[in-house]
Protein backbone atom coordinates (compact mmCIF):
# COMPACT_ATOMS: atom_id res chain seq x y z
CA UNK A 1 0.00 0.00 0.00
CA UNK A 2 1.55 3.37 -1.01
CA UNK A 3 1.38 6.02 1.82
CA UNK A 4 3.11 8.92 3.02
CA UNK A 5 6.10 9.46 5.65
CA UNK A 6 6.84 12.19 7.57
CA UNK A 7 10.13 11.79 8.83
CA UNK A 8 12.50 14.70 10.86
CA UNK A 9 9.96 17.30 9.20
CA UNK A 10 10.20 16.50 5.81
CA UNK A 11 7.83 14.52 3.81
CA UNK A 12 8.24 11.37 1.77
CA UNK A 13 6.19 9.10 -0.43
CA UNK A 14 6.50 5.14 -0.61
CA UNK A 15 4.76 3.11 -3.18
CA UNK A 16 3.49 -0.19 -2.22
CA UNK A 17 6.70 -2.15 -3.25
CA UNK A 18 7.93 -0.27 -1.15
CA UNK A 19 10.06 1.71 -2.99
CA UNK A 20 10.52 5.49 -2.66
CA UNK A 21 9.02 8.81 -4.86
CA UNK A 22 12.03 11.04 -6.51
CA UNK A 23 11.92 13.22 -8.91
CA UNK A 24 8.41 14.62 -10.38
CA UNK A 25 5.68 12.33 -9.66
CA UNK A 26 1.78 13.11 -9.50
CA UNK A 27 0.09 11.71 -7.06
CA UNK A 28 -3.88 11.70 -6.42
CA UNK A 29 -3.68 14.25 -9.35
CA UNK A 30 -0.99 16.46 -8.06
CA UNK A 31 2.69 17.13 -8.99
CA UNK A 32 5.18 17.00 -6.43
CA UNK A 33 9.20 17.12 -7.12
CA UNK A 34 11.29 14.52 -4.73
CA UNK A 35 14.78 15.18 -4.03
CA UNK A 36 17.20 12.40 -4.78
CA UNK A 37 17.42 11.30 -0.96
CA UNK A 38 13.56 11.37 -1.01
CA UNK A 39 12.47 14.28 0.61
CA UNK A 40 9.29 16.58 -1.10
CA UNK A 41 10.48 20.02 -2.75
CA UNK A 42 7.98 22.95 -0.92
CA UNK A 43 7.83 26.69 -1.34
CA UNK A 44 10.21 26.44 -3.79
CA UNK A 45 11.22 26.73 -7.40
CA UNK A 46 11.92 23.43 -8.91
CA UNK A 47 13.23 23.54 -12.72
CA UNK A 48 11.53 26.98 -13.05
CA UNK A 49 8.39 25.31 -11.54
CA UNK A 50 6.61 26.85 -8.60
CA UNK A 51 5.64 24.02 -5.82
CA UNK A 52 3.90 25.54 -2.90
CA UNK A 53 3.54 25.38 0.94
CA UNK A 54 1.96 21.68 0.41
CA UNK A 55 4.63 20.58 -2.89
CA UNK A 56 2.27 20.96 -5.45
CA UNK A 57 2.81 22.56 -8.39
CA UNK A 58 0.64 24.88 -9.06
CA UNK A 59 -0.12 27.31 -12.26
CA UNK A 60 -1.54 30.10 -10.28
CA UNK A 61 -0.06 33.37 -12.21
CA UNK A 62 2.35 35.75 -9.87
CA UNK A 63 5.14 36.48 -7.98
CA UNK A 64 6.38 34.73 -6.30
CA UNK A 65 8.91 35.41 -2.76
CA UNK A 66 11.71 32.42 -2.01
CA UNK A 67 13.63 32.24 0.89
CA UNK A 68 17.18 30.43 0.71
CA UNK A 69 18.25 28.78 4.23
CA UNK A 70 20.64 31.72 4.55
CA UNK A 71 17.49 33.85 4.58
CA UNK A 72 18.50 35.64 1.71
CA UNK A 73 14.95 36.85 -0.37
CA UNK A 74 14.71 36.19 -4.02
CA UNK A 75 11.49 36.78 -6.40
CA UNK A 76 10.15 35.18 -9.11
CA UNK A 77 7.79 35.28 -11.47
CA UNK A 78 5.33 32.54 -12.51
CA UNK A 79 3.94 32.65 -15.69
CA UNK A 80 0.27 31.40 -16.52
CA UNK A 81 1.52 27.91 -17.15
CA UNK A 82 3.52 27.53 -14.02
CA UNK A 83 6.82 28.31 -15.33
CA UNK A 84 8.79 31.25 -14.01
CA UNK A 85 9.81 33.50 -16.58
CA UNK A 86 13.61 34.29 -17.43
CA UNK A 87 15.10 37.18 -19.63
CA UNK A 88 13.42 40.25 -19.72
CA UNK A 89 9.81 40.35 -19.02
CA UNK A 90 7.02 43.38 -18.78
CA UNK A 91 5.13 43.05 -15.30
CA UNK A 92 2.44 45.17 -14.86
CA UNK A 93 3.94 48.52 -15.82
CA UNK A 94 7.09 48.17 -15.29
CA UNK A 95 10.65 45.67 -17.02
CA UNK A 96 12.01 43.33 -15.05
CA UNK A 97 15.22 41.16 -16.11
CA UNK A 98 14.85 37.58 -14.50
CA UNK A 99 17.91 35.75 -15.05
CA UNK A 100 18.38 32.03 -16.01
CA UNK A 101 19.21 29.53 -14.81
CA UNK A 102 18.02 30.78 -11.47
CA UNK A 103 15.36 32.40 -12.82
CA UNK A 104 15.18 35.14 -9.70
CA UNK A 105 14.50 39.01 -10.59
CA UNK A 106 17.84 41.03 -10.83
CA UNK A 107 18.43 43.79 -8.92
CA UNK A 108 21.38 46.71 -9.05
CA UNK A 109 22.39 45.33 -12.15
CA UNK A 110 23.68 46.48 -16.17
CA UNK A 111 21.75 44.30 -18.57
CA UNK A 112 21.72 44.99 -22.63
CA UNK A 113 22.72 48.86 -21.79
CA UNK A 114 19.82 49.22 -19.64
CA UNK A 115 20.74 50.46 -15.73
CA UNK A 116 18.38 48.25 -13.11
CA UNK A 117 17.87 49.85 -9.20
CA UNK A 118 17.26 48.49 -6.51
CA UNK A 119 13.86 47.68 -7.05
CA UNK A 120 14.56 45.65 -10.14
CA UNK A 121 13.31 48.82 -12.16
CA UNK A 122 14.81 50.31 -15.47
CA UNK A 123 16.19 53.87 -14.88
CA UNK A 124 18.34 54.17 -17.59
CA UNK A 125 19.31 53.23 -21.05
CA UNK A 126 17.98 53.55 -24.27
CA UNK A 127 16.71 50.63 -27.56
CA UNK A 128 14.41 48.08 -27.88
CA UNK A 129 13.55 45.49 -24.96
CA UNK A 130 11.18 42.31 -26.11
CA UNK A 131 9.63 40.64 -24.03
CA UNK A 132 10.49 37.28 -23.86
CA UNK A 133 7.44 35.61 -22.47
CA UNK A 134 4.75 37.32 -25.14
CA UNK A 135 7.61 38.47 -28.29
CA UNK A 136 6.27 41.98 -28.18
CA UNK A 137 8.80 44.76 -28.28
CA UNK A 138 9.11 47.71 -26.47
CA UNK A 139 11.12 51.36 -27.00
CA UNK A 140 13.07 52.86 -24.02
CA UNK A 141 14.82 56.03 -24.40
CA UNK A 142 16.87 57.35 -21.27
CA UNK A 143 14.94 54.95 -19.23
CA UNK A 144 11.24 55.49 -19.83
CA UNK A 145 9.42 53.80 -22.15
CA UNK A 146 8.02 55.44 -25.38
CA UNK A 147 4.66 55.65 -26.69
CA UNK A 148 2.90 56.97 -30.24
CA UNK A 149 5.29 57.38 -33.17
CA UNK A 150 8.58 57.29 -32.87
CA UNK A 151 11.81 57.15 -35.39
CA UNK A 152 14.77 54.83 -35.09
CA UNK A 153 16.99 55.41 -37.87
CA UNK A 154 15.14 55.29 -40.67
CA UNK A 155 12.14 53.60 -40.26
CA UNK A 156 8.93 54.77 -38.20
CA UNK A 157 7.44 52.73 -35.67
CA UNK A 158 4.03 53.86 -33.59
CA UNK A 159 4.13 52.25 -30.06
CA UNK A 160 0.48 51.44 -28.36
CA UNK A 161 -0.77 53.41 -25.18
CA UNK A 162 1.22 50.27 -22.94
CA UNK A 163 4.12 50.84 -25.11
CA UNK A 164 3.75 47.75 -27.70
CA UNK A 165 4.75 48.12 -30.69
CA UNK A 166 2.27 48.27 -33.04
CA UNK A 167 2.67 45.58 -35.55
CA UNK A 168 -0.30 45.06 -38.32
CA UNK A 169 -2.97 47.34 -39.81
CA UNK A 170 -3.79 50.06 -36.77
CA UNK A 171 -6.26 52.83 -37.11
CA UNK A 172 -4.56 56.49 -35.78
CA UNK A 173 -6.72 59.36 -34.91
CA UNK A 174 -8.74 58.59 -38.24
CA UNK A 175 -5.93 57.21 -40.48
CA UNK A 176 -5.70 53.42 -41.04
CA UNK A 177 -1.81 52.59 -41.01
CA UNK A 178 -0.05 49.14 -41.61
CA UNK A 179 3.13 48.07 -39.86
CA UNK A 180 5.33 45.07 -40.91
CA UNK A 181 6.11 42.01 -38.28
CA UNK A 182 9.02 43.86 -37.01
CA UNK A 183 7.36 47.01 -36.45
CA UNK A 184 8.29 49.48 -39.86
CA UNK A 185 5.87 51.22 -41.17
CA UNK A 186 4.46 50.40 -44.69
CA UNK A 187 4.88 52.71 -47.46
CA UNK A 188 3.87 51.76 -51.38
CA UNK A 189 1.58 48.91 -52.30
CA UNK A 190 1.26 46.56 -50.04
CA UNK A 191 -0.37 43.27 -49.89
CA UNK A 192 -1.87 41.99 -46.24
CA UNK A 193 -3.08 38.76 -47.97
CA UNK A 194 -7.11 40.03 -48.62
CA UNK A 195 -5.91 42.39 -51.16
CA UNK A 196 -3.80 45.30 -52.46
CA UNK A 197 -3.51 48.33 -50.36
CA UNK A 198 -1.34 51.64 -50.85
CA UNK A 199 0.75 53.67 -48.03
CA UNK A 200 2.11 57.11 -48.91
CA UNK A 201 5.23 57.94 -49.03
CA UNK A 202 7.28 60.44 -47.58
CA UNK A 203 6.73 59.87 -43.92
CA UNK A 204 3.21 59.84 -43.92
CA UNK A 205 2.47 56.22 -43.75
CA UNK A 206 -1.46 56.74 -44.25
CA UNK A 207 -3.57 54.39 -46.11
CA UNK A 208 -5.01 55.76 -49.59
CA UNK A 209 -8.74 55.52 -50.48
CA UNK A 210 -11.78 56.06 -52.68
CA UNK A 211 -9.59 57.35 -55.58
CA UNK A 212 -6.93 56.11 -58.31
CA UNK A 213 -2.78 55.71 -57.41
CA UNK A 214 -0.64 54.23 -60.56
CA UNK A 215 -3.84 53.69 -62.39
CA UNK A 216 -5.37 51.19 -60.34
CA UNK A 217 -8.81 52.29 -58.21
CA UNK A 218 -8.95 52.58 -54.55
CA UNK A 219 -11.96 51.56 -52.82
CA UNK A 220 -13.25 53.53 -49.62
CA UNK A 221 -11.80 50.66 -47.42
CA UNK A 222 -8.38 51.22 -49.45
CA UNK A 223 -8.76 47.69 -51.35
CA UNK A 224 -7.48 47.58 -55.14
CA UNK A 225 -10.82 47.20 -57.22
CA UNK A 226 -9.56 44.04 -59.46
CA UNK A 227 -11.44 42.78 -62.66
CA UNK A 228 -12.53 43.66 -65.72
CA UNK A 229 -15.37 46.07 -66.67
CA UNK A 230 -16.66 49.13 -65.54
CA UNK A 231 -16.49 49.61 -62.10
CA UNK A 232 -18.79 52.62 -59.75
CA UNK A 233 -17.09 54.51 -57.11
CA UNK A 234 -18.02 57.90 -55.21
CA UNK A 235 -20.82 58.55 -57.85
CA UNK A 236 -18.48 58.58 -60.46
CA UNK A 237 -17.69 55.31 -63.19
CA UNK A 238 -14.65 53.71 -63.97
CA UNK A 239 -13.29 50.96 -66.64
CA UNK A 240 -10.89 48.32 -65.91
CA UNK A 241 -8.78 46.34 -67.79
CA UNK A 242 -7.09 43.22 -65.98
CA UNK A 243 -7.81 46.16 -62.96
CA UNK A 244 -5.80 48.54 -64.49
CA UNK A 245 -7.72 51.88 -65.38
CA UNK A 246 -7.95 52.63 -68.51
CA UNK A 247 -7.75 55.82 -69.93
CA UNK A 248 -8.57 58.31 -73.02
CA UNK A 249 -11.21 57.52 -75.22
CA UNK A 250 -12.46 53.78 -75.27
CA UNK A 251 -15.17 51.87 -77.02
CA UNK A 252 -17.56 50.09 -75.02
CA UNK A 253 -20.11 48.17 -77.67
CA UNK A 254 -21.47 50.56 -80.03
CA UNK A 255 -20.61 53.78 -77.81
CA UNK A 256 -17.76 55.71 -77.38
CA UNK A 257 -16.66 57.00 -73.61
CA UNK A 258 -13.90 59.39 -72.25
CA UNK A 259 -11.71 58.05 -69.06
CA UNK A 260 -9.83 61.06 -67.15
CA UNK A 261 -5.91 60.39 -67.66
CA UNK A 262 -5.41 61.90 -64.25
CA UNK A 263 -8.02 59.39 -62.78
CA UNK A 264 -9.44 57.22 -64.69
CA UNK A 265 -13.17 58.76 -63.85
CA UNK A 266 -15.52 58.75 -66.79
CA UNK A 267 -16.11 62.19 -68.33
CA UNK A 268 -19.58 63.15 -68.75
CA UNK A 269 -21.62 66.14 -69.46
CA UNK A 270 -18.87 67.97 -71.18
CA UNK A 271 -17.17 68.11 -74.53
CA UNK A 272 -13.84 66.52 -74.65
CA UNK A 273 -11.22 67.04 -77.75
CA UNK A 274 -14.55 69.06 -79.56
CA UNK A 275 -16.80 66.11 -78.71
CA UNK A 276 -19.65 66.31 -76.92
CA UNK A 277 -20.69 63.84 -74.09
CA UNK A 278 -23.90 63.36 -72.10
CA UNK A 279 -25.14 62.83 -68.78
CA UNK A 280 -24.41 59.13 -69.22
CA UNK A 281 -20.49 59.72 -70.87
CA UNK A 282 -22.14 58.56 -74.53
CA UNK A 283 -20.51 60.44 -76.72
CA UNK A 284 -23.34 62.58 -78.54
CA UNK A 285 -23.34 62.97 -82.24
CA UNK A 286 -25.57 65.28 -84.39
CA UNK A 287 -25.89 68.77 -85.46
CA UNK A 288 -27.20 71.71 -82.69
CA UNK A 289 -26.29 73.90 -79.45
CA UNK A 290 -25.70 73.17 -76.17
CA UNK A 291 -25.32 75.36 -73.46
CA UNK A 292 -22.64 75.30 -70.38
CA UNK A 293 -23.88 78.10 -67.62
CA UNK A 294 -24.47 81.41 -69.52
CA UNK A 295 -22.33 79.97 -72.82
CA UNK A 296 -23.59 78.34 -75.89
CA UNK A 297 -21.48 76.12 -78.12
CA UNK A 298 -22.32 74.78 -82.01
CA UNK A 299 -21.74 71.38 -82.53
CA UNK A 300 -21.26 69.53 -86.15
CA UNK A 301 -23.05 66.46 -87.14
CA UNK A 302 -20.01 64.19 -85.29
CA UNK A 303 -20.36 65.49 -82.11
CA UNK A 304 -17.42 68.31 -82.63
CA UNK A 305 -17.62 71.47 -81.23
CA UNK A 306 -16.72 74.21 -84.11
CA UNK A 307 -14.39 76.73 -83.39
CA UNK A 308 -13.42 80.02 -85.29
CA UNK A 309 -16.03 80.16 -87.62
CA UNK A 310 -19.68 81.40 -88.71
CA UNK A 311 -22.88 79.52 -88.40
CA UNK A 312 -26.44 80.56 -89.71
CA UNK A 313 -29.15 79.06 -87.36
CA UNK A 314 -33.20 79.68 -87.82
CA UNK A 315 -31.88 82.69 -90.53
CA UNK A 316 -29.32 84.25 -87.86
CA UNK A 317 -26.01 84.74 -87.79
CA UNK A 318 -23.45 83.80 -85.05
CA UNK A 319 -20.00 84.19 -84.46
CA UNK A 320 -17.68 81.57 -83.12
CA UNK A 321 -14.23 82.19 -81.44
CA UNK A 322 -11.65 80.33 -81.00
CA UNK A 323 -12.84 78.73 -77.72
CA UNK A 324 -15.95 77.55 -79.43
CA UNK A 325 -18.17 79.90 -77.45
CA UNK A 326 -20.63 81.92 -79.17
CA UNK A 327 -19.93 85.95 -79.39
CA UNK A 328 -22.37 88.10 -77.73
CA UNK A 329 -22.75 91.82 -76.17
CA UNK A 330 -19.52 92.58 -77.76
CA UNK A 331 -17.25 93.53 -81.28
CA UNK A 332 -15.56 92.15 -84.10
CA UNK A 333 -14.20 93.68 -87.25
CA UNK A 334 -14.83 91.76 -90.28
CA UNK A 335 -12.25 91.69 -93.19
CA UNK A 336 -13.48 95.05 -95.07
CA UNK A 337 -13.05 96.80 -92.25
CA UNK A 338 -17.06 97.03 -91.06
CA UNK A 339 -17.74 96.34 -87.13
CA UNK A 340 -20.45 93.92 -86.22
CA UNK A 341 -21.99 93.85 -83.31
CA UNK A 342 -23.44 90.76 -81.04
CA UNK A 343 -26.35 91.13 -78.85
CA UNK A 344 -27.13 89.46 -75.54
CA UNK A 345 -28.35 86.71 -77.41
CA UNK A 346 -25.39 86.09 -79.84
CA UNK A 347 -27.12 87.27 -83.15
CA UNK A 348 -25.11 89.44 -85.65
CA UNK A 349 -25.68 92.89 -86.99
CA UNK A 350 -23.79 95.81 -87.90
CA UNK A 351 -23.22 98.32 -85.53
CA UNK A 352 -22.02 101.26 -87.94
CA UNK A 353 -25.60 101.88 -89.42
CA UNK A 354 -28.27 99.39 -87.60
CA UNK A 355 -28.27 97.75 -91.12
CA UNK A 356 -29.43 94.17 -89.79
CA UNK A 357 -27.25 91.14 -91.47
CA UNK A 358 -29.73 88.68 -93.42
CA UNK A 359 -27.75 87.17 -96.26
CA UNK A 360 -24.49 85.92 -97.24
CA UNK A 361 -23.25 87.95 -99.92
CA UNK A 362 -22.87 91.04 -97.38
CA UNK A 363 -19.71 91.87 -95.25
CA UNK A 364 -21.14 89.25 -93.03
CA UNK A 365 -20.63 85.75 -94.45
CA UNK A 366 -19.96 82.46 -93.89
CA UNK A 367 -15.87 81.78 -93.09
CA UNK A 368 -15.13 85.51 -93.04
CA UNK A 369 -11.87 86.70 -91.57
CA UNK A 370 -12.53 88.18 -88.33
CA UNK A 371 -10.64 90.46 -85.41
CA UNK A 372 -12.30 90.94 -82.10
CA UNK A 373 -11.46 94.68 -80.58
CA UNK A 374 -13.43 94.11 -77.14
CA UNK A 375 -14.74 91.70 -75.06
CA UNK A 376 -17.17 92.67 -72.38
CA UNK A 377 -15.92 91.61 -68.50
CA UNK A 378 -15.89 92.80 -65.02
CA UNK A 379 -13.72 95.86 -66.14
CA UNK A 380 -16.39 97.08 -68.84
CA UNK A 381 -20.20 95.84 -68.92
CA UNK A 382 -22.92 97.25 -71.29
CA UNK A 383 -26.26 96.21 -72.79
CA UNK A 384 -26.82 96.37 -76.13
CA UNK A 385 -30.88 97.26 -76.95
CA UNK A 386 -33.22 94.67 -78.61
CA UNK A 387 -31.02 92.45 -80.70
CA UNK A 388 -31.17 92.17 -84.28
CA UNK A 389 -33.91 95.45 -84.56
CA UNK A 390 -32.51 98.75 -86.68
CA UNK A 391 -30.66 101.05 -84.06
CA UNK A 392 -32.45 104.40 -85.59
CA UNK A 393 -35.94 102.45 -85.28
CA UNK A 394 -35.65 101.02 -82.18
CA UNK A 395 -38.78 100.59 -80.00
CA UNK A 396 -39.95 102.89 -77.34
CA UNK A 397 -38.98 100.39 -74.46
CA UNK A 398 -35.72 99.34 -75.24
CA UNK A 399 -33.45 98.54 -72.84
CA UNK A 400 -30.93 101.13 -71.83
CA UNK A 401 -27.23 100.49 -71.10
CA UNK A 402 -25.15 100.31 -68.06
CA UNK A 403 -21.75 100.97 -68.49
CA UNK A 404 -19.46 99.03 -65.11
CA UNK A 405 -16.56 101.02 -64.89
CA UNK A 406 -13.43 100.69 -62.35
CA UNK A 407 -12.27 103.20 -59.56
CA UNK A 408 -9.14 103.80 -62.02
CA UNK A 409 -11.41 104.54 -64.87
CA UNK A 410 -13.28 107.01 -62.65
CA UNK A 411 -10.67 109.14 -62.73
CA UNK A 412 -11.02 109.55 -66.95
CA UNK A 413 -14.96 110.42 -66.33
CA UNK A 414 -15.89 114.33 -67.02
CA UNK A 415 -17.66 113.65 -63.30
CA UNK A 416 -19.69 117.22 -63.42
CA UNK A 417 -21.46 116.13 -66.69
CA UNK A 418 -21.88 112.58 -65.63
CA UNK A 419 -19.68 111.04 -68.82
CA UNK A 420 -17.14 108.99 -69.60
CA UNK A 421 -14.64 110.26 -72.67
CA UNK A 422 -13.25 108.12 -75.30
CA UNK A 423 -9.86 108.28 -73.73
CA UNK A 424 -11.32 105.85 -70.91
CA UNK A 425 -12.52 102.97 -73.08
CA UNK A 426 -9.86 103.16 -75.82
CA UNK A 427 -10.49 103.49 -79.27
CA UNK A 428 -11.93 101.67 -82.45
CA UNK A 429 -14.56 100.34 -79.55
CA UNK A 430 -18.27 101.49 -81.11
CA UNK A 431 -20.20 102.29 -78.05
CA UNK A 432 -23.96 103.17 -78.67
CA UNK A 433 -25.50 106.23 -77.61
CA UNK A 434 -29.21 106.88 -79.05
CA UNK A 435 -29.02 104.80 -81.89
CA UNK A 436 -25.58 106.32 -83.37
CA UNK A 437 -21.89 105.65 -82.90
CA UNK A 438 -20.94 107.92 -80.15
CA UNK A 439 -18.07 110.69 -80.63
CA UNK A 440 -16.10 112.32 -78.37
CA UNK A 441 -18.69 111.26 -76.08
CA UNK A 442 -18.94 107.53 -75.35
CA UNK A 443 -21.67 107.15 -72.68
CA UNK A 444 -23.29 109.82 -70.61
CA UNK A 445 -26.34 109.69 -68.31
CA UNK A 446 -28.50 111.58 -70.77
CA UNK A 447 -28.77 108.35 -73.03
CA UNK A 448 -32.32 107.38 -72.34
CA UNK A 449 -34.59 104.57 -73.83
CA UNK A 450 -37.80 103.92 -72.99
CA UNK A 451 -37.65 101.59 -69.98
CA UNK A 452 -35.02 104.21 -68.51
CA UNK A 453 -31.55 106.16 -67.99
CA UNK A 454 -28.66 104.36 -68.10
CA UNK A 455 -26.27 104.73 -65.40
CA UNK A 456 -22.42 104.98 -65.13
CA UNK A 457 -21.71 101.88 -62.53
CA UNK A 458 -18.92 101.50 -60.36
CA UNK A 459 -17.77 97.54 -60.24
CA UNK A 460 -15.90 98.02 -56.93
CA UNK A 461 -17.86 97.23 -53.40
CA UNK A 462 -20.51 95.42 -55.98
CA UNK A 463 -20.92 92.34 -54.48
CA UNK A 464 -22.77 90.72 -57.18
CA UNK A 465 -19.19 90.83 -59.62
CA UNK A 466 -16.69 90.63 -56.84
CA UNK A 467 -13.63 90.28 -58.72
CA UNK A 468 -9.67 91.11 -58.70
CA UNK A 469 -10.87 94.10 -60.58
CA UNK A 470 -7.68 96.68 -61.29
CA UNK A 471 -5.04 93.75 -60.12
CA UNK A 472 -6.34 91.79 -63.57
CA UNK A 473 -5.77 94.89 -65.45
CA UNK A 474 -1.70 95.56 -63.82
CA UNK A 475 -2.68 99.04 -62.98
CA UNK A 476 -3.04 100.65 -59.70
CA UNK A 477 -5.45 99.27 -57.64
CA UNK A 478 -7.38 101.03 -54.05
CA UNK A 479 -10.29 99.48 -51.67
CA UNK A 480 -10.41 96.55 -53.70
CA UNK A 481 -12.32 93.32 -52.51
CA UNK A 482 -10.15 90.49 -53.51
CA UNK A 483 -10.42 86.26 -53.28
CA UNK A 484 -7.88 84.67 -51.04
CA UNK A 485 -8.42 80.97 -49.67
CA UNK A 486 -12.27 80.78 -50.53
CA UNK A 487 -12.66 84.34 -48.39
CA UNK A 488 -13.55 87.37 -49.84
CA UNK A 489 -11.48 90.12 -48.68
CA UNK A 490 -11.26 93.80 -48.82
CA UNK A 491 -7.75 95.68 -48.95
CA UNK A 492 -7.91 98.33 -46.98
CA UNK A 493 -6.01 100.84 -44.35
CA UNK A 494 -8.12 100.18 -41.63
CA UNK A 495 -6.53 97.60 -39.18
CA UNK A 496 -7.99 93.82 -39.81
CA UNK A 497 -11.64 94.97 -40.23
CA UNK A 498 -14.85 92.83 -40.78
CA UNK A 499 -17.30 93.15 -43.38
CA UNK A 500 -20.35 91.89 -44.13
CA UNK A 501 -21.53 91.33 -47.82
CA UNK A 502 -24.96 89.88 -48.59
CA UNK A 503 -25.74 88.55 -45.06
CA UNK A 504 -22.13 86.67 -45.27
CA UNK A 505 -19.51 87.71 -43.14
CA UNK A 506 -15.77 87.74 -44.31
CA UNK A 507 -13.16 88.56 -42.30
CA UNK A 508 -9.66 90.38 -43.63
CA UNK A 509 -6.76 87.91 -42.68
CA UNK A 510 -4.17 89.26 -44.93
CA UNK A 511 -1.57 90.19 -41.95
CA UNK A 512 -0.26 93.74 -43.31
CA UNK A 513 -1.79 96.60 -43.03
CA UNK A 514 -1.95 99.04 -46.01
CA UNK A 515 -1.69 102.87 -45.46
CA UNK A 516 -3.49 104.25 -48.47
CA UNK A 517 -4.43 100.64 -50.09
CA UNK A 518 -2.40 101.27 -53.42
CA UNK A 519 0.75 99.13 -54.51
CA UNK A 520 1.81 99.28 -58.12
CA UNK A 521 2.88 96.65 -60.98
CA UNK A 522 6.26 96.00 -61.41
CA UNK A 523 6.22 92.88 -63.59
CA UNK A 524 6.24 89.08 -63.70
CA UNK A 525 8.49 87.24 -62.13
CA UNK A 526 8.80 83.74 -59.78
CA UNK A 527 8.11 82.43 -56.20
CA UNK A 528 10.03 79.85 -57.29
CA UNK A 529 12.33 78.36 -60.13
CA UNK A 530 10.38 76.53 -62.13
CA UNK A 531 7.04 77.39 -60.71
CA UNK A 532 4.55 79.99 -63.61
CA UNK A 533 5.02 82.87 -63.76
CA UNK A 534 3.00 85.70 -61.12
CA UNK A 535 2.65 88.99 -61.65
CA UNK A 536 4.18 91.32 -58.64
CA UNK A 537 2.87 94.78 -57.22
CA UNK A 538 4.69 96.39 -54.39
CA UNK A 539 4.30 99.60 -52.54
CA UNK A 540 4.03 100.87 -48.91
CA UNK A 541 6.20 97.91 -47.20
CA UNK A 542 4.26 95.14 -49.09
CA UNK A 543 4.41 92.38 -52.17
CA UNK A 544 1.19 91.41 -54.03
CA UNK A 545 1.48 88.46 -55.80
CA UNK A 546 -1.45 87.39 -58.13
CA UNK A 547 -1.74 84.41 -61.18
CA UNK A 548 -1.33 85.70 -64.84
CA UNK A 549 -5.38 86.12 -64.40
CA UNK A 550 -5.47 88.03 -61.44
CA UNK A 551 -6.56 85.43 -59.50
CA UNK A 552 -5.25 86.84 -56.31
CA UNK A 553 -2.04 84.46 -54.24
CA UNK A 554 -0.95 86.09 -51.40
CA UNK A 555 0.23 89.51 -49.56
CA UNK A 556 4.03 89.75 -48.43
CA UNK A 557 6.49 91.86 -46.59
CA UNK A 558 8.56 93.52 -49.01
CA UNK A 559 12.24 92.96 -48.95
CA UNK A 560 11.79 90.26 -45.84
CA UNK A 561 11.12 86.15 -46.59
CA UNK A 562 8.59 85.45 -49.23
CA UNK A 563 9.63 88.45 -51.06
CA UNK A 564 13.70 87.96 -51.29
CA UNK A 565 13.33 84.38 -53.40
CA UNK A 566 10.76 86.36 -55.97
CA UNK A 567 13.03 86.19 -59.29
CA UNK A 568 12.24 89.17 -62.03
CA UNK A 569 11.43 87.69 -65.12
CA UNK A 570 10.18 90.69 -66.67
Amino acid sequence: MSEWVKDNGSYYYYYSDGTMATGWQELEGYWYYFYSDGSMAWDTMVEGYYVNDDGQWTKDEGSRKITDNDGNDFWYYVGPEGKAVTGWNKIGDNFHYYNYPGGSMTYENTIDGFQIDEDGNIVSGTGWIQDEYSGNWYYFSEGSMATGWIQDGDNWYYLNADGEMATGWKNINGDWYYFHSDGTMATGWVNDGTGWYYLYGDGNGSMAWGKTVDGYLLDNGGKMVTGTGWKSLNGDWYYLNNDKEATGWLKDGDNWYYLYGDNGSMAWGTTIDGYNLDDTGKWITGIGWKQDGDDWYYFDDSGKIQKDKWVEYNGDYYCLGDDGKMMKSTYIKNANGTTICFGSDGKAFIGDDGIVVDDTENALSHNALVEKIKEVNELFKFEFIVSGQNLDNRPENADACDLYVTDEQEKLADTAAGMLTTELAGTGVAILANGVRAGGTIYNDSYVAGSGAGNIKKVLNNTEGVSNTGIKAGKNFKDHFIRHKGLLEKVTGKKYPKYKTDGQEFLNDVGKIIEDGTVKYVGKGTLKKGQPAVNIYRGNGITVVTKEDGEFVTIIESGQGLDLGIQMIE
